[in-house]
């Protein structure tokens, strides 16, 4: 068994090295696509480097490839890898070196067409301001008083060292949107006075 110097695969637009193997009282090279290929021919048996021939005429490229500047170029595929991995880096970006993010084509904003409204005056001892609701979509909470408001999510009482969030005097506090809380709301003010002006939306 023999070797010659690489045959060129002459079907790619580009002309690619592929591995040979010259059969014995030939001068013909046979291309291995594929491999390892092992060749017999009375000799030891011999593992040619193989060239492999993708059949998309994608260039792999090398590790030292810059990175792809535009998405429709004529790029390795190592360079546009790189683009991808660039526009995935943490923290924030600039326009163009962000990927896009497009909402689902039937996602549709959560919407409410019902408010009931509410007042519970300012107490210096644990109050309910809402009880629970599965229907709830949201509130809004106005504390109308000169007392800090420390309100609480939870059927457990609240007082000024168990709450969730401080609601300032004349402070206004709306429940975050995802998830919907829909227990119980309670709270306690710093001093009685005032009222806490609430929409619940349903």
């Amino acid at each position: 068994m023999t070797y010659t110097p690489q045959p060129v695969d002459t079907t790619s637009p580009t002309p690619l090295p592929m591995s040979s193997v010259v059969p014995d009282s030939t001068n013909t090279p046979l291309a291995v696509r594929g491999g390892p290929a092992v060749s017999t021919g009375g000799n030891s048996n011999s593992s040619p480097a193989v060239y492999t021939y993708d059949g998309d005429n994608v260039t792999f490229g090398a590790k030292a490839d810059a990175a792809a500047t535009t998405d429709a170029g004529t790029f390795t595929f190592m360079a546009l890898v790189k683009r991808l991995l660039g526009k995935l880096l943490v923290g924030q970006q600039t326009m163009a070196a962000s990927v896009g993010v497009v909402i689902a084509s039937d996602q549709t904003p959560q919407t409410s067409a019902t408010a009931t409204r509410s007042n519970v005056a300012g107490a210096a001892s644990d109050t309910s301001l809402l009880a629970s609701n599965a229907a709830r979509k949201g509130a809004l909470f106005y504390n109308d008083s000169t007392a800090i408001l420390y309100l609480a999510y939870g059927a457990a009482a609240a007082s000024l060292t168990s709450y969730s969030v401080q609601v300032p005097a004349q402070g206004f506090f709306e429940m975050p949107p995802q998830p919907v809380y829909t227990g119980a709301i309670r709270g306690i003010w710093s001093a009685a006075n005032g009222n806490v002006r609430i929409s619940e939306l349903s």
